[in-house]
């Protein structure tokens, strides 16, 4: 008889009296890195995806009725099993849900929500020419990956997202849930270029900005006034005159390799470096 590996989630934004463990069957993709201590997405109640904490593991054969485990939101565990037995006992006497005594023990940085990110629909849509759903649109489109909601509102100085889930509510525009951390979420803000026709008599500097855009593609604004040597005040004209586009992007994440090769042997200098070196050593 074929056995499942089935997490026993505590899941968040439950009622504290419906408050219990829920089971999911982890997919095998992810049975090498689930773990007791691991945030995980789920499709809980109509179908919306939320956070939870996986709390045990287990094998079972009888999964019929379960729903699996759609990813795995941490690499390693953020809890350890003291942590977890800690929420348990924080449950039974604080008043509060599993998830939430977990997440209380978490550090800031780590804190999660899902939230909605936005793109643009494949096929052509009609929009008002100059209203704020064409510029909505064209943003998306001028966007090679989705963007995150609060993202997309700053971008277009909405107040808030009541357009956004009308457009797609209409089928202007296709969406999906994704996660944010609630702190230190750093971006790069990236310029695109979106109509380089519109500017009949560029300036030099104008000109060099476009040239760059046009032969890499997007490029951090810093990078860009780096290697024009512009200052920051054209690009933002070029973006006031429809030429250019801001939009924002999170950086690279660095992953450790799994593997990394001991270091083994002498490390031979040049003589240029051997002499920087014994500089060095003198100050």
């Amino acid at each position: 008889m074929t056995e499942y590996l089935v997490a026993d989630i505590a899941v968040e934004k439950t009622l504290y009296h419906f408050d219990r463990l829920y089971s999911y069957i982890v997919p095998e993709e992810l049975s090498d890195s689930a773990a007791p201590g691991c945030r995980a997405l789920i499709s809980f109640g109509a179908g919306r995806l939320r956070q939870g904490m996986i709390m045990s593991l287990r094998k079972e054969s009888d999964v019929q009725g379960l729903k699996s485990i759609s990813s795995l939101l941490d690499r390693e565990p953020v809890m350890n099993d003291e942590m977890l037995y800690l929420a348990v006992q924080m449950k039974e006497r604080c008043f509060c849900t599993l998830f939430d005594a977990c997440n209380t023990m978490l550090p800031t940085g780590l804190s999660m929500k899902l939230t909605y990110s936005y793109f643009a629909k494949a096929e052509p849509v009609e929009t008002d020419p100059d209203s704020i759903e064409e510029q909505t649109v064209t943003y998306l489109k001028a966007r090679k990956t989705p963007v995150r909601q609060d993202r997309l509102i700053k971008a277009l100085g909405l107040t808030d997202e009541s357009l956004l889930e009308n457009m797609y509510g209409r089928g202007l525009i296709d969406r999906k849930e994704t996660v944010k951390k609630r702190l230190a979420d750093t971006t790069i803000k990236m310029v695109t270029l979106i109509n380089d026709e519109a500017l009949t008599k560029p300036t030099p500097s104008q000109s060099a900005v476009m040239d760059v855009l046009r032969s890499v593609g997007d490029v951090s604004k810093k990078e860009l006034c780096y290697f024009t040597g512009v200052s920051g005040a054209v690009v933002d004209n070029l973006v006031k005159k429809g030429i250019c586009m801001y939009y924002d992007e999170e950086p690279p994440v660095l992953q450790k390799a799994e593997d990394e090769p001991a270091f083994c042997g002498n490390i031979e200098l040049t003589p240029e470096q051997q002499h920087a070196f014994l500089g060095l050593l003198q100050q």
